[in-house]
């Protein structure tokens, strides 16, 4: 009785996987599309969400940021007295305030639509803003502005500069409304709640100059950093009562929040709420906006994972196509090994494991592919870094040799279960 063990079994698949080779590569390209593309898409989430987390820890993981609500033309906003009071509540290290508008930047002839803050002259020691060139904005001169590196360097076909001039159009009331600025600074790109700008960039000028361009006073926009993490909870609550006490609103109690959480299953996924629910104004904290990053993210990278998956299921039935072809072509040295006793269950682990190989080999070759757009392809088009995690490797290898498996198992299943002698008369 011939008696074959598991080296021999996989010194056997490996000899029929090299003996066609073309097919073999061939055969697994299937399952090396769907390997790279799953991983790749992993890879783009994670480094999304990892390059979104440290832009929102920059920031500051202590941060609350409150936002005054309103419709347009009814917009309320924060006065300095309201300011005040939440800059000196106890467990604050700093605190700052801002109004921000969006304007049409005029530089050399060209064009660009531009985000506007009016900011106090703490703004950036507050929010630890590296000002890379030039300085900070002086309340004393209305025409001077303080503009992120990215504007400077990217926007123009002439890069801006410290001390050049642009102009400024505002839209107040339905007019417009043209104004000329000096480059006092350049600071350093992303910096603020707001920092990610929109269009060309962001500028920012002081907030009185700002409100008299608007002929209104006001900030839409407070940044308050709590002195720990453990305080964070603290100050947002405070927060919320003296914003409430005078605004003159009704106050929301914690535990109104947590039984809504408890009776309202879509509670997690409903920005509003998170909020503070309130239609004045809004509060949320850093931590906060990771966890509603952190699932987004995570559903995006479920959808994509799940359109990628596809091409595993037809590189699988790839695999079990040239399956049944190989166990045809094989019929004949099936019908030797088991006139020489081998068993049923050898010829199926013959063939499974065969069937394996080639889903591993497609999974190794993808697996490569996917490591060489991750570090190359994502941070160049994308602009974020790739990050493939550990566990996925595994995974993608471990899910490549099983869809090799299950495809095989009906081609392998057919070659165990043959006659002997119908195969040696085989043609």
């Amino acid at each position: 009785m011939i008696v074959l063990d598991l080296e021999e079994i996989f010194k056997m698949g490996l000899d029929t996987i090299k003996s066609h080779k073309l097919r073999s590569m061939l055969t697994a390209l299937g399952i090396l599309i769907g390997v790279s593309a799953v991983l790749m898409n992993v890879s783009m989430v994670e480094g999304f969400d990892h390059y979104f987390r440290d832009e929102v820890l920059d920031i500051g993981g202590n941060m609350i940021q409150v936002q005054a609500e309103g419709e347009p033309g009814d917009e309320r906003y924060f006065d300095d007295h309201l300011f005040n009071s939440l800059e000196r509540q106890p467990h604050v290290e700093g605190a700052t305030a801002y109004r921000t508008t969006g304007a049409v930047m005029d530089h050399g002839r060209e064009e660009e639509n531009v985000l506007v803050r009016g900011i106090e002259e703490n703004y950036f020691d507050v929010t630890d803003t590296e000002i890379k060139e030039g300085s900070s904005i002086s309340p004393t001169d209305d025409n001077t502005i303080v503009i992120d590196s990215n504007l400077a360097k990217y926007t123009f076909d002439r890069p801006l500069g410290v001390r050049s001039t642009v102009s400024l159009s505002f839209y107040v009331n339905g007019e417009e409304r043209t104004q000329d600025f000096r480059v006092r600074g350049i600071s350093e790109a992303g910096s603020g709640m707001m920092g990610f700008g929109f269009g060309g960039g962001a500028v920012n000028i002081p907030i009185s100059t700002f409100n008299e361009i608007m002929e209104e006073d006001g900030y839409s926009s407070v940044e308050i950093y709590a002195e720990s993490s453990e305080a964070v909870d603290t100050v947002k609550w405070n927060t919320m009562e003296i914003i409430d006490r005078q605004w003159g609103l009704e106050p929301i109690r914690e535990s109104e929040i947590e039984e809504e959480e408890d009776t309202d299953p879509m509670y997690g996924g409903d920005f509003d709420r998170m909020l503070g629910e309130r239609d004045e104004y809004s509060i949320i904290t850093a931590q906060e906006i990771l966890e509603f990053t952190d699932e987004i993210t995570s559903m995006i990278g479920l959808v994509f994972i799940g359109i990628a998956s596809v091409s595993l299921l037809v590189g699988g039935i790839g695999i079990s196509n040239i399956m049944l072809v190989t166990v045809k072509e094989r019929t004949r040295e099936i019908g030797v090994m088991k006139a020489v006793g081998a068993q049923n269950r050898h010829i199926l682990m013959t063939f499974l494991l065969e069937a394996g190989l080639l889903g591993l080999l497609g999974g190794a070759a993808g697996l490569v592919i996917s490591v060489i757009a991750t570090n190359t392809i994502l941070p160049m088009i994308l602009g974020i870094p790739g990050i493939l995690p550990p566990e996925w490797i595994v995974i993608a290898l471990g899910l490549s040799f099983m869809i090799g498996v299950l495809s095989g198992l009906y081609p392998a299943w057919s070659a165990a279960k043959m006659d002997p002698v119908n195969a040696l008369s085989y043609e």
